[in-house]
């Protein structure tokens, strides 16, 4: 697409537009001399698309000094309000391809939320994120402005395509092609203007004269009548409305309710039920009521994801309500086709190590549970909790099995970098269900659903016995960025087979679709190299050793999955190993 000839806002005008927008203001306003790089596109108007999603120019700025990014999209017309717009600066390969390093973005087009952005290395790893990406709506023109420490000296000189999507079938409805960012020099201070000639004396005033002239005043200008702000709902399911799921197996839905209007609204609910032979859990439902989820106040032009746990015996139907003061209503539905079944050889089921409450006498001691969080720009954000005894309890995944834990303790990642993981006194009321692990503050409710400040710990795990053998082919597949949306996005895909002999096989791939680099297939075989292949032991405490073939010996943490019945259940619901958690593949 040809660069417009229309002139980009200058080095001043970013500034004053980053300090409108209150991002690091002090970082876009340094007077140190920097290089920006700019960038413009048009699209051609398109009559089939409504003009609140029809892009017609996009701009991008890139200050390599401060870091500053910034974005200015417009419309054929004012934008439509709860659409998600996301694209992303990166550098230039040889080919010419917009590749990693880069900043990948995306943000909803109501002006009340924030924009969330992922920073990648040359590598294409994720090494940073955020959400305070601000914006500003003017008519029909959107203003995206990010500002981060770790942009500066990226070297930013491309912007991948735009795609603007429906928040509730997550299509993309707008697609504009990435360009080019070119080195901009700074400004030259202007010389100052000339000054003007002294003023003259003025002429003396005429005499006043007789005659009197009567002035009409102009009319008062007509008031603009008011324009009322109504909220508007609307409510689906993210991705496909047909699901093949599998006979008794739990999988989780995405349901997605948005406020398109210019109003917020308030006292909104999501009612979930399934027909015949179709269980619901929403996450966060309150106490003996699985299938509703309160979700208060929904700011205009925002959106709110709920995840829902489904389970089916017979093919069925999932029905959605969202509800909203001012007798606002939205509804859908998802059909739940059931896999054919097939036979599957026994296996060996594994069994618990007995826990120590008899002696303890808690009510939580020994025992392991996980969660994950819903993000649209990664797959899989999970956490976990161990209660060791009745003080101390483990926050987050242990290393190497079952901690010891007598003083409060940091973990460290893989760089050495401090986390929010580590061991923590705790306290629970088991009558009020009142639970705190460190500074965290929770509760825990009659049905045994975990919850320590934002976050839910929805499944519990199992410490499978030492020596214990397990026989299962297991899968986890994850993504970080905009799949489907814009280049930008990671994918990856691990493996593990465990064989009741001892043996097992574990591997993994990754694809990266930003840029044009291609990646070869990762092809699942029973001929693996020695450093993807070996013999494990199960020790105690739940601790797994791996012992690979090319001498390398690595010791994680194992649970057990549990069926909705508490039984152990590695084969239909899968094993936690280290923070990830495999499950069965949905396809077989």
């Amino acid at each position: 697409m040809p660069v417009v000839p229309r002139p980009l806002p200058s080095a001043r005008a970013v500034g004053i537009v980053l300090c409108a927008l209150a991002v690091l203001c002090a970082l876009a306003a340094s007077p140190a001399r920097a290089t920006q790089f700019r960038g413009a596109v048009e699209d051609p108007a398109e009559d089939a698309l409504p003009g609140g999603r029809d892009i017609v120019r996009a701009e991008a700025v890139y200050d390599d000094a401060s870091g500053a990014l910034l974005l200015v999209t417009t419309f054929r017309e004012a934008p439509t309000q709860g659409d998600v717009l996301a694209g992303g600066f990166g550098t230039r390969a040889a080919s010419g391809a917009c590749n990693y390093p880069g900043t990948v973005f995306a943000g909803l087009t109501g002006a009340t939320e924030n924009v969330q952005w992922q920073r990648f290395n040359a590598a294409g790893t994720r090494v940073g994120s955020g959400q305070n990406g601000a914006r500003q709506l003017d008519g029909a023109t959107l203003i995206y402005a990010l500002a981060d420490p770790g942009f500066v000296a990226q070297g930013y000189d491309c912007l991948v395509s735009l795609a603007l999507t429906d928040p509730v079938t997550d299509a993309a409805v707008e697609n504009v092609p990435g360009f080019a960012l070119a080195p901009v020099a700074p400004e030259q201070p202007q010389p100052p203007a000339p000054q003007p000639p002294a003023p003259q004396p003025p002429a003396p005033a005429p005499a006043p004269s007789t005659t009197t002239t009567t002035t009409t005043p102009p009319p008062a200008p007509a008031r603009r009548a008011a324009v009322k702000k109504v909220a508007k709902l609307s409510a689906g399911v993210v991705g496909t409305t047909t699901r093949t799921v599998a006979r008794g197996r739990w999988t989780t839905l995405k349901l997605r309710v948005v406020n398109g209007g210019t109003a917020a609204a308030r006292t909104t609910k999501l009612t979930v039920s399934g027909s015949r032979g179709v269980a619901v859990r929403v996450a966060g439902a309150p106490r003996g009521k699985p299938g509703l989820r309160t979700l208060k106040t929904l700011k205009a032009g925002t959106a709110s994801t709920v995840a829902v746990r489904v389970r089916a015996t017979r093919a069925g139907t999932v029905r959605f309500r969202a509800t909203a003061a001012g007798r606002l209503s939205a509804r859908g539905s998802v059909a739940l086709r059931l896999k054919s079944s097939r036979a599957t050889r026994p296996r060996r089921p594994a069994t618990r190590t007995p826990t120590r409450r008899a002696a303890v006498r808690h009510p939580l001691a020994d025992r392991y549970f996980w969660g994950t969080e819903v993000d649209p720009m990664y797959a899989w954000d999970n956490h976990a909790v161990w209660f060791l005894d009745d003080r101390w309890a483990y926050y987050g995944f242990p290393p190497a099995g079952r901690p010891r834990c007598t003083a409060e303790t940091t973990a460290a990642d893989e760089d050495g970098r401090p986390t929010d993981e580590g061991c923590r006194p705790f306290t629970y009321d088991e009558r009020s269900g009142a639970l705190t692990v460190g500074g965290l503050s929770g509760s825990i409710d009659r049905a045994g659903n975990v919850r320590l400040g934002e976050l839910e710990f929805d499944w519990e795990l199992s410490i499978p016995q030492p020596g214990a053998r397990l026989d299962v082919d297991l899968e986890h597949r994850g993504f970080s960025g905009m799949c489907g949306l814009i280049m930008g996005c990671t994918t990856w895909h691990y493996l593990i087979a465990l064989r009741a002999d001892g043996r097992f096989m574990r591997s993994n791939s990754a694809t990266t679709t930003m840029g044009d680099g291609t990646s070869t297939p990762f092809v699942w075989g029973a001929s693996m190299p020695p450093d993807k292949t070996g013999t494990y032991e199960i020790l105690a405490g739940g601790a797994i050793r791996f012992s690979y073939l090319d001498g390398r010996v690595a010791t994680e943490t194992i649970g057990i999955e549990r069926s909705r019945e508490g039984r152990d259940d590695p084969v239909g619901r899968g094993i936690v190993v280290g923070d990830t958690n495999y499950y069965p593949d949905d396809d077989d």
